[in-house]
């Protein structure tokens, strides 16, 4: 277990990302869109690139937009290369049914030949997947939410592995990094095997 992901979106207004990759973080998963609104800050995806970051992105699933159109609008804007991570976060607003979620998956699955990440907790993920069986979803890597000192009430379909990423809290510190900042730990390895998996999971 390393802690070397970071994850931001708006709120963190400024990012300095030669001083976040010289502080030891490996990789950073920005925040592409939302339902059908993309995030303001993603443009500088680049510049994490640049400095040579491992780099993902992800998308806001909102219940109120057609999951099709939501998938679709975020990859055309998000643009994700090889060796790229991509999720979809599904909390608060985002309470679709399983199937939906599946429609989801298949399209990414369709389109780029790999499974995107999920990401959530226990609230809202948990219920979404449910309790049964399901190829589709078990592929997909799971990317926990969950504050505090240790992983609970993960979904049993996800395998004993259980989270690839854990977010454990949302008041991380990072230089580089102005204000508060999502801190997550890599839980498969260690910084060559999270390379590895990173850009196995976007091949």
């Amino acid at each position: 277990m390393i802690d070397v992901i970071i994850d931001i979106s708006h709120w963190q207004e400024k990012v300095d990302f030669s001083r976040v990759k010289e502080a030891g973080i490996l990789g950073v998963i920005l925040k592409a869109t939302d339902g059908m609104d993309t995030d303001p800050k993603f443009i500088r995806i680049s510049e994490a690139r640049e400095v040579g970051l491992l780099v993902g992105s992800y998308h806001y699933v909102r219940k109120a937009h057609d999951m099709l159109d939501q998938v679709k609008f975020y990859l055309k804007n998000a643009q994700p290369g090889k060796g790229e991570l991509i999720a979809f976060d599904i909390e608060s607003g985002g309470e679709i049914s399983r199937e939906t979620l599946l429609d989801g998956i298949k399209y990414v699955v369709d389109t780029l030949g790999r499974y995107p990440v999920l990401y959530g907790g226990r609230n809202v993920l948990a219920v979404v997947v449910g309790d049964e069986p399901s190829d589709a979803i078990s592929k997909c890597p799971l990317w926990w939410s969950q504050y505090g000192p240790e992983i609970t009430h993960v979904p049993e379909l996800f395998g004993p592995q259980g989270p690839v990423i854990w977010q454990y809290t949302e008041n991380g510190e990072c230089a580089g990094v102005v204000g508060p900042v999502d801190r997550d730990r890599y839980m498969l390895g260690d910084e060559d095997h999270l390379r590895a998996w990173w850009r196995g999971t976007a091949s």
